[in-house]
């Protein structure tokens, strides 16, 4: 008997210790799949099959992933439910945390299976041909369906009772509700993002299409150079002739400023002067003016705004291939995704195009590249992809005058609202050139430790101007008649930081703006940085102890500001969140 039991016991702890390191990787694989975590840009991308995004494995990898985890999940759950392991379900205390255990590891199982079935779906979808711009809007509508029924099976997960449990099987518990709650977030943010692409795709929609130019760079985007409009129906894109903003100043206000745009920015006229429209990065707000001076400038309503860069051509330029464009010389030049943003942001201005010709470069190959993407085979998946990657940086952004639309484009994180733990780092140019591209922007963020329940960042700012002496005066400035000199960067060093922060102070000399800008404070100082030279400015602020992160924002700089944060690194690519005790 005894040898009996000896054997009984040995095969039990064979299948529970299977059955927890089974249990342990599926739960680490969802773990690290695109789906958890409640980031829609991941779950978008995913399901990209269109080469211009590059997310973590794409699709295909996506549903790989998931069936490991369901396939670890379902040992788990076999070996749980193995016969050596039976009689203990009985017992009071050690069945219920068997069964418990049990319970999560079939709903973990059901979980995997769903969504692995789920990405299956959207990568027939992914690989449908879209030779005609009204099949992106049944795509979307068809990823919408697929994402719903995900949304339902999940809505069924049962993980059993959380009562009477041990600590390390309540851990599993509360870990598991908090994966399906990520799980189901992201699911649903999904959901209202696509609807609100479908909605914008169907049509008839016109937005206004802000040209921004990131030779020339404003806070959160480059200066908007150039206006016109889009409009979209079934799919397909028509843009209008753009008109320079210099040809556009109005000779009244054309909006309301709220009183934060007036009060930080309003002696340089954002109501009529369109080149300074987003002085401020709350591009929900500096959209809202833009529509409204749109209006008042007698081109009638438009029903949202869109801003556009360099780099968003680009990874359009990614999407369709190569387009030719005719210049007004009669040149024919290929733009591509290799050479578009060199040959917008610096080498056209060496070019004998006259200036007027230059400020409708940007617009006359986002035409061309429109018109290819009404022509040729673009999946939708790509171009829903392309929105939320461009949006994370703020090369694209976009504002609704429909409530419901514009929550679509929050969701998706293209709305250019500013969280209100943003810290966002924007150097203004003020010196009239095109200089942005030669300035290299490196920030370095620290922080004390906690003291009389209040905690001190500094974020030390190099700035290095690499501007060559060859540069032509139309890039290298200086504006005729400011009294400037060549290949000197002027600006303003603007940052973004928590509502809550008090104590700011600057190594510059005094401040050029300061004070409430919407859901955070801006605080900036007045930089010159000559050819070939650097400068170091350091702002300081302190925040309450009850403000753990801060979320850096990426400014929509090309080439992008490097940050460091202790031992974090990185590039501005999407928002970043810093925990500010790693610190102490």
């Amino acid at each position: 008997m005894a040898v009996v039991a000896a054997i009984w016991l040995a095969l039990v702890a064979v299948d529970l210790r299977a059955a927890a390191q089974a249990g342990r990787h599926g739960r680490d694989v969802l773990a690290g799949s695109t789906l958890v975590g409640g980031d829609i840009a991941s779950l978008v991308a995913a399901t990209d099959s269109s080469g211009a995004a590059d997310p973590a494995g794409g699709i295909t990898d996506a549903r790989a992933t998931l069936e490991s985890a369901n396939a670890d999940f379902s040992e788990a759950e076999r070996r749980l439910g193995s016969p050596a392991v039976a009689p203990l379900k009985v017992l009071p205390f050690v069945g219920r945390q068997i069964r418990a255990v049990g319970e999560v590891t079939a709903a973990a199982a059901q979980i995997s299976a769903a969504s692995a079935e789920a990405m299956g779906e959207l990568e027939v979808l992914a690989a449908s041909p879209t030779t005609d711009p009204s099949q992106r809007v049944e795509a979307v509508g068809d990823t919408i369906t697929v994402l719903e029924g995900l949304a339902a099976d999940l809505a069924r997960v049962d993980l059993g009772p959380d009562r009477a449990l041990v600590s390390q099987v309540r851990e599993l518990h509360e870990s598991a509700s908090e994966q399906v709650a990520e799980l189901e977030s992201s699911v649903e943010s999904a959901i209202i993002g696509l609807q609100g692409v479908g909605s914008f795709l169907t049509g008839p929609t016109t937005y206004l299409v802000l040209a921004a130019n990131n030779a020339e760079m404003r806070a959160g985007s480059g200066m908007f150079l150039q206006n016109g409009t889009v409009t979209v129906d079934q799919g397909r894109f028509e843009l209008s002739d753009f008109t320079p903003t210099a040809d556009m100043f109005l000779s009244e206000s054309g909006t309301t400023l709220d009183p934060d745009m007036a009060a930080r920015w309003g002696t340089l006229q954002p109501d009529r002067e369109w080149r300074n429209l987003n002085m401020s990065p709350r591009f929900d707000e500096s959209a809202r003016m833009a529509a409204d001076m749109w209006a008042a400038s007698g081109r009638g309503q438009v029903d949202g705004v869109i801003a556009v860069d360099i780099v968003t051509v680009q990874r359009l330029l990614e999407l369709t291939g190569p387009v030719d464009v005719t210049t007004s010389t009669g040149q024919v030049v290929t733009y591509d995704s290799d050479n578009v943003v060199a040959l917008l942001a610096r080498e056209q201005y060496f070019t004998d195009l006259a200036p007027e010709d230059r400020r409708d470069e940007l617009g006359t190959v986002a035409s061309a590249v429109f018109d290819a993407f009404n022509e040729r085979e673009i999946p939708a998946t790509g171009l829903v992809s392309l929105i939320t990657g461009s949006g994370a940086q703020r090369h694209l952004l976009m504002w609704s005058a429909d409530p419901v639309q514009q929550r679509s484009w929050e969701e998706l994180g293209i709305a250019g609202e500013l969280p209100p733990e943003a810290l966002m780092l924007a150097l203004l140019n003020r010196g009239g050139n095109k200089l942005d591209p030669y300035m290299t922007v490196t920030a370095d963020l620290d922080v004390e430790g906690v003291e009389a329940g209040r905690r001190r960042v500094t974020v030390e700012v190099n700035m290095r101007n690499d501007a060559p002496e060859w540069l032509p005066p139309y890039v290298a400035g200086p504006v005729e008649g400011s009294g400037g000199v060549a290949g000197e960067y002027v600006g303003i060093l603007a940052l973004s930081v928590p509502k809550s922060a008090t104590e700011p102070t600057t190594s510059a000399n005094g401040w050029a703006v300061i004070g409430e800008d919407g859901p955070t404070r801006v605080i900036g100082s007045n930089v010159a940085i000559p050819r070939g030279t650097s400068l170091t400015v350091t702002f300081g602020f302190e925040l309450p102890e009850w403000e753990d992160e801060l979320v850096v924002v990426p400014g929509a700089r090309e080439p992008a500001t490097s940050w460091t944060a202790g031992q974090m690194r990185w590039t501005e690519q999407r928002p970043t969140t810093v925990p500010l005790d790693g610190f102490d």
